[in-house]
């Protein structure tokens, strides 16, 4: 019995963490991956382990199941971090601290969205109303953001000539 609840504790957890959401830290893949699908960046600017309005925008909206499945099946999720602790390499940080200036900004959180240029097509932060509320404002920014083109099919080749008939 100690074995099956071990090994359904187990099954659980793993499931909890697969159903996360699919960060990207570098901004360059994510307008990549976003120019291959269509879909439009999620930027989302954060102090995650001392901004108290970051840590309550991740613990009311984005870690709710339904918001998580949302985000990834809509957005590429771009995340640039400034935590005081446990920083990541001076190159992240960096290259973090040149979009903040890009886009202009000035507090936590901050999400701007963009197409798969780089072009801001939005920008949002802290909402009161859950995920109710962030999905509303960002099915607006969905909307605005540019259809993805369509591949052009390779020109087909020409039918070799006819023979006339004598």
């Amino acid at each position: 019995m100690k074995k099956l609840l071990a090994c359904l504790l187990t099954v659980f957890t793993v499931g909890l963490f697969a159903q996360g959401l699919h960060w990207n830290h570098d901004f360059s893949k994510a307008l990549d991956i976003s120019r291959k699908t269509g879909k439009p960046v999620f930027a989302f600017f954060t102090g995650s382990d001392w901004c108290g309005w970051c840590m309550k925008l991740d613990r009311e909206i984005l870690s709710k199941r339904d918001m998580v499945r949302y985000l990834n099946d809509n957005f590429v999720l771009f995340k640039a971090d400034f935590p005081r602790k446990n920083q990541p390499p001076k190159h992240i940080m960096a290259a973090n601290s040149k979009l903040q200036l890009k886009y202009g900004v000035r507090g936590y959180p901050t999400i701007i969205i963009t197409d798969g240029k780089g072009t801001a097509i939005g920008r949002t932060g802290y909402m009161k109303g859950g995920p109710a509320a962030m999905k509303a404002v960002l099915n607006k920014y969905i909307r605005k953001a540019p259809a993805p083109k369509k591949p052009v099919p390779p020109p087909r080749k020409a039918a070799p000539p006819k023979k006339a008939h004598r």
